[in-house]
C-alpha cells in the first residue's frame, strides 16, 4: 500500500510539472505602419501546422500546412489548376533574407527585452508584459510560453505577410506594439488563442490539388545568376 501511494504521489508531480502543450486555434491579426490589415487562423496540433488566411497576405494561397519536424511548408493555391507547392522552408527563408526579396526580410529579429511587474489574462492565458528599445523602435508586448514551437512559425508569418518585427523566441506573443522612432508610425499584432480539438485532417492534402516540388523544379536553376528572381516568381511571396 505504502509502494502504491508513492508511485501515485510520483505520477502527480510529474504530470503537474509538465503542462501539455496548446492545442486549438490562434486567431491572429496584424497591422502593418501603412495601416493595411492582414489575418490569419493557426491550427495548432504537436508539431504541425495548419494557417488558413481570413484576409491580406499573399494573394497566390489561401492556406498553408508546416510540420517542424520534416521542415516542408506547403502552399495551397485555390485558383485554377488548385496547387499544393512543396518548400524546404529553411533552404526559402535563407535565400528571401540573404537576397533580400522582401525588403528588410529577416528570419528572426532579436531583441533584448525587459520585463515588467505587470502582467494580465488574455483569453484566460496569463500573459507577462516586455519592453525593448532600440536605435529604430519601440516594442512593448504580452507573451506566454504555450509549449508550442512558435519561434519556427514566426519566420513563416512575417514571409506571407501576417507578422511584423516582435519576437521572443519560442514564447506567443499575444499583444504586441511596435512604434517606428522615426515616422512614430506603430505596427501591431493581436492573437487570440482559442482551445480546441484539432482534426488531423486538417494537415492532409486534398488529391484534388496538383503536387509540385519547388526543389524538382528548380534543380536546373541554382547555378543561375537569376537564381533568386526565379524563387520569388515561382513562390509569390
Amino acid at each position: 500500500m505504502r509502494k502504491f501511494l508513492s508511485i501515485f504521489l510520483l505520477i502527480i508531480v510529474y504530470t503537474s510539472g509538465h503542462t501539455q502543450s496548446f492545442e486549438g486555434i490562434l486567431q491572429i491579426d496584424y497591422r502593418n505602419e501603412s495601416g493595411a490589415r492582414n489575418a490569419i487562423d493557426v491550427y495548432v496540433k504537436g508539431t504541425k501546422f495548419y494557417m488558413r488566411k481570413v484576409f491580406g497576405g499573399c494573394d497566390r494561397y489561401n492556406a498553408y500546412i508546416f510540420d517542424t519536424r520534416t521542415r516542408i511548408l506547403s502552399c495551397l493555391s485555390p485558383q485554377s489548376p488548385r496547387t499544393a507547392l512543396s518548400l524546404d522552408v529553411d533552404k526559402v527563408l535563407s535565400i528571401y533574407e540573404s537576397k533580400q526579396l522582401k525588403p528588410g526580410y529577416k528570419i528572426h529579429v532579436d531583441h533584448t527585452y525587459t520585463i515588467t511587474s505587470t502582467s494580465k489574462k488574455i483569453a484566460e492565458i496569463n500573459a507577462v508584459q516586455k519592453k525593448a528599445s532600440d536605435q529604430n523602435a519601440t516594442y512593448e508586448i504580452w507573451t506566454a510560453d504555450l509549449k508550442i514551437n512558435f519561434g519556427d512559425l514566426i519566420p513563416i508569418l512575417r514571409m506571407t505577410g501576417f507578422w511584423g518585427d516582435a519576437e521572443d523566441d519560442d514564447n506567443v506573443i499575444l499583444e504586441s506594439k511596435t512604434v517606428n522612432k522615426k515616422t512614430s508610425k506603430y505596427s501591431a499584432i493581436n492573437v487570440t488563442p482559442v482551445k480546441s480539438k484539432v482534426d488531423d485532417s486538417v494537415f492532409i492534402i486534398s488529391d484534388s490539388y496538383q503536387f509540385v516540388d519547388l526543389d524538382k523544379f528548380l534543380v536546373n536553376e541554382y547555378k543561375s545568376p537569376r537564381f533568386g528572381e526565379l524563387v520569388k516568381a515561382f513562390t509569390g511571396f
